[in-house]
């Protein structure tokens, strides 16, 4: 003990260090009790509540990416059912056209065959009136060469 008195002694310290010291202990254990409990709970309390927040905005963010996700699914089968769609209409129109271009070129063949048609005939019928009237003509004309 005299040791220690003496490195005190060297220190310029007196009793009132030990004051000092069961003064600290005394205050440690108070703000213990009453301040560092409370911020200690409060601190666990915030970082429980984080947590909690944390984890919920996780599984909403889930659950908004397999929203987004669906979403995107159904955009796309949309996208495919109109292509299909149209695919098909395209179709429907191309093959009613082209029925209707055969129907109109088979009518306009048979206006072509019958004007064909009656255009001969008109032809036979002045053919056969200009050869009436060709031997007509070589029998006057043999009948004034005679006379």
């Amino acid at each position: 003990m005299d040791l220690i008195l003496s490195i005190f002694k060297r220190l310029d310290l007196d009793i009132t260090i030990l004051y000092q010291f069961v003064i600290t202990v005394l205050l440690f254990v108070i703000l213990n009790q009453v301040l560092f409990k409370k911020l200690l709970e409060v601190l666990r309390l915030r970082e429980s509540k984080t947590e909690g927040l944390e984890n919920e905005a996780n599984s909403k963010l889930k659950r908004a990416d397999e929203m987004a996700k669906q979403y995107k699914d159904k955009i796309d089968g949309a996208f495919s059912e109109a292509q299909e769609d149209l695919k098909n209409k395209k179709k429907a129109i191309k093959d009613q056209l082209q029925e209707e271009v055969k129907g109109y070129t088979l009518q306009k063949s048979n206006e072509a065959e019958e004007q064909m048609v009656s255009f001969k005939e008109g032809f036979e019928s002045k053919k056969d009136s200009i050869v009436l009237k060709a031997d007509e003509l070589s029998k006057d004309l043999v009948n004034k060469l005679v006379q």
